[in-house]
């Protein structure tokens, strides 16, 4: 591995961004994954590809988690979900 600059870069970045806000990390994260693919030339989503998806749908005990973490934040607020099962 080649090393940028002295010894003390990757210490040094690593603390910056413990202080860096949630949408610069996310940023730098997509320029490196970016610069990452193009140099590697690898091809994350094939044309005319399946590929699976997480979908909340019958994920009962999530929606049941996130409700009480929004109960909790709204302390005590009435909070109304409906959720509905389809047949597909």
């Amino acid at each position: 591995m080649r090393q940028v600059g002295n010894k003390k870069t990757l210490p040094t970045l690593h603390k910056s961004l413990n202080y860096a806000r949630v949408q610069y990390k996310i940023r730098l994260m997509h320029f490196l994954m970016t610069d990452l693919v193009q140099r590697e030339d690898i091809n994350l989503i094939e044309p005319n590809e399946s590929y699976p998806i997480w979908t909340p749908l019958n994920a009962v005990e999530a929606a049941d988690t996130l409700l009480m973490a929004l109960a909790e934040e709204n302390q005590g607020a009435t909070i109304f979900f409906v959720f509905t099962e389809t047949n597909s």
